[in-house]
């Protein structure tokens, strides 16, 4: 219903630029009301020119309040309680059909419905500065704002400072009490419109004059739709206006005040001056509390850490940002109401991650997530400390190789010549009791959590061979006087030496 009266208000703005009118109409535009705010930003005095009643979600007296307003489209409208009018006299004639429900007055000639008020589906309505919720419904076309009775037969050229004041004149003249006169009430607030439907019986003449007048929750627009007048034709007068409480100000449709005049499926309106409505959109902030997972873990240097963000809300965009440098270790990734995994990029040092959220319609409706994400970056593996370049033992004695290093989860594994030795996964490798076949080239390959494994220098391993008779001096006979050779073979030509007894 709003959207509805929004347009034909703007109908009618359009109507006097395209028809003219009885007054140059000046709207109370706001002067500090963005169209868009975060539900986070601080509650504030609106101003709008000469305005001094403000409508609307969120606020109160003339403060609104974001907050208060919640996140939504939300119609923000500031008026001065209709202090001062202007007239409409074009646009279009619409006479509604009661809906069913509606009262049926039966009023004698000269008289008024009496008080109406809230229980009768009326509502806060301002004119010519008041507030009323009470009003009376009179035989002659009359309706009066407040308790003043509006029985007068006679009609007046407005202003007059004699009763009844505080009027609105639809069909105003001597009626003679046998027509029908409804009232009902549409919509729903702060959008309603109160309808009285006047189907009267001029005295004398006794011809028709049909008019209904709606009354606009809200905006405190008057309209008048006038069916059928032959005042003139009848050589009657009447009055078709508007009057203050106390008679001194009025507004009229020209040609129709206590004047002779005829209509036919016509419309008038009288619309305050100051009037404005603007539409505000409140973005809803993240929630900053949803839970990130893991609250710490340790990574290799150079991988990514998947942060989880448990419950990422519809609506919000989520992004990993370095929590010292707030540069960003992720792209965007939207929220659907369930878990989001976002990985982060490669991280190279000790970090801790935060995750930056924002409504994914308003850039600057954003907020840091309280919790964060710890991680450690453990090293790779690195030798400190290299096996022996070479080693001499003897055959028969033990031999080791031996190897410092740094890293997380380390693991050994020995070489012989390039070939991994079975069972030779310890930082220290040893052979008990070396025989010629152990001669060689070791390495060591040292491995960890983290990747790359690195591989040690050579280390050569020599086995000096024991010496052995193989065949030994042989017997023999000689003379008196004759030169004797004996010899042993000892199968190793080098680092031998002998003694003969």
């Amino acid at each position: 219903m709003p959207g509805l009266y929004r347009t034909r208000f703007v109908v009618l703005l359009l109507a006097v630029i395209a028809f003219g009118s009885d007054f140059s109409l000046a709207q109370c535009s706001f002067t500090n009301l963005n169209a868009t705010y975060c539900a986070d930003e601080p509650a504030f005095a609106l101003s709008a020119g000469s305005a001094t009643t403000f409508v609307g979600n969120g606020v109160t007296g003339n403060i609104f309040d974001p907050a208060a307003a919640g996140a939504g489209t939300h119609v923000i409208i500031a008026h001065d309680r209709a202090s001062s009018y202007g007239v409409i006299n074009s646009g279009t004639f619409d006479r509604v059909a009661p809906p069913g429900t509606e009262t049926t007055l039966s009023l004698a000639k000269d008289t008024d419905s009496g008080i109406l008020g809230v229980a009768n589906g009326f509502f806060d309505f301002d004119f010519f500065g008041t507030t009323y919720n009470q009003l009376r419904i009179g035989s002659n076309g009359l309706i009066g704002l407040g308790t003043g009775v509006v029985t007068a037969a006679a009609n007046q050229t407005l202003p007059n400072g004699t009763d009844p004041d505080n009027i609105i004149a639809a069909l105003w003249d001597d009626m003679t009490g046998t027509g029908t006169i409804k009232y009902w009430t549409t919509g729903s607030a702060p959008n309603r419109i109160f309808i009285v439907d006047f189907d009267l019986v001029r005295t004398g003449g006794l011809y028709s004059a049909i008019a209904q007048v709606k009354l606009f929750e809200t905006t405190n627009v008057i309209e008048i739709h006038t069916q059928t007048a032959s005042f003139g034709t009848n050589g009657n007068a009447a009055t078709q206006g508007i009057e203050n409480s106390d008679g001194s100000v009025a507004n009229f449709v020209s040609g129709r005040n206590n004047a002779g005049w005829n209509a036919t499926n016509d419309f008038r309106s009288f619309v305050p001056i100051c009037y404005e409505e603007q539409t505000v959109t409140v973005y809803a902030l993240p929630n900053a509390a949803l839970n990130v997972l893991p609250a710490a873990t340790n990574a290799c240097s150079g991988s990514s850490v998947n942060v989880i963000i448990q419950g990422a809300q519809s609506g919000f965009l989520y992004q990993l940002q370095n929590d010292v440098t707030s540069s960003p270790l992720s792209g965007f990734y939207a929220g659907v109401g369930a878990n989001l995994i976002i990985p982060s990029s490669a991280l190279t040092a000790n970090t801790t991650i935060r995750v930056y959220a924002r409504n994914a319609s308003s850039s600057s409706c954003d907020q840091i997530l309280t919790n964060k994400v710890n991680v450690t970056i453990q090293a790779s593996p690195a030798i400190t400390g290299q096996p022996v370049a070479s080693q001499a033992v003897c055959e028969g004695s033990p031999a080791s190789f031996s190897v410092t290093a740094t890293g997380v989860g380390l693991t050994y594994q020995w070489r012989k010549n390039g070939i991994n030795i079975l069972g030779a996964t310890a930082s220290t490798y040893t052979i008990p009791s070396t025989t010629t076949a152990d001669a060689g080239i070791f390495t060591v390959v040292v491995s960890g959590t983290c990747s790359p494994s690195v591989t040690s220098t050579t280390s050569t391993l020599t086995i000096n061979e024991q010496p052995e008779i193989l065949t030994g001096p042989a017997s023999q006979t000689v003379c008196a006087g004759q030169s004797v050779t004996f010899t042993v073979n000892a199968g190793v030509t080098t680092g031998v030496t002998y003694q003969w007894r």
